[in-house]
């Protein structure tokens, strides 16, 4: 297992983990487009994004995109990878190390397709809880040696169902 391709996960966690909630009221999210000037994707974020990273890695880049609107924190990754990607393989290992790095606790996973403009693309989406009483989503796609992972995550004492699905539903690949 290279350690290196798992940047994408710690350095979004590092945003997470980072990120102070902005005293806007969660439940009134005002959605803030987003479409990535680097790259084919596009989606509402719950704020103007709070921080843009770029990170070079050992088999590919990762750029992260993340925004705080209240309690809920919306981020973005995607990593070119310059090696080929085993879908199964990526997903289950992405998964783990992501779920370690928080200290999460796994609870739904479901494989699922994302339906992007040029088709069907393999997905993974699961549901996590960490020690600090937050949940989250986490939607993780691969798009050739692309990937892609979209993480909501809120205080486990909230309700942000309409909010997460908002997110979730808004991404799209543009090629």
């Amino acid at each position: 297992m290279n350690p290196y391709r798992f940047c994408v996960l710690f350095s979004a966690l590092a945003v997470l983990c980072g990120a102070l909630p902005s005293p806007a009221d969660a439940q009134n999210v005002q959605w803030s487009p987003f479409t990535s000037k680097e790259f084919p994707f596009s989606i509402s974020l719950c704020s103007t994004p709070s921080r843009v990273e770029k990170k070079n890695i050992a088999d590919g880049t990762t750029n992260i995109v993340a925004a705080t609107a209240g309690d809920i924190v919306c981020i973005v990754s995607m990593t070119d990878f310059n090696v080929d990607l085993a879908v199964e393989q990526e997903f289950k290992e992405q998964q783990a190390t992501f779920l370690k790095s928080i200290n999460g606790v796994l609870g739904n996973s479901r494989r699922v397709a994302f339906k992007s403009r040029s088709g069907t693309l393999p997905a993974l989406r699961f549901t996590f809880r960490m020690k600090s009483a937050r949940v989250g989503t986490t939607m993780a796609i691969i798009e050739g040696r692309r990937f892609y992972m979209l993480c909501f995550t809120f205080p486990e004492d909230k309700d942000y169902a309409t909010a997460l699905e908002t997110f979730i539903d808004s991404f799209q690949i543009l090629k």
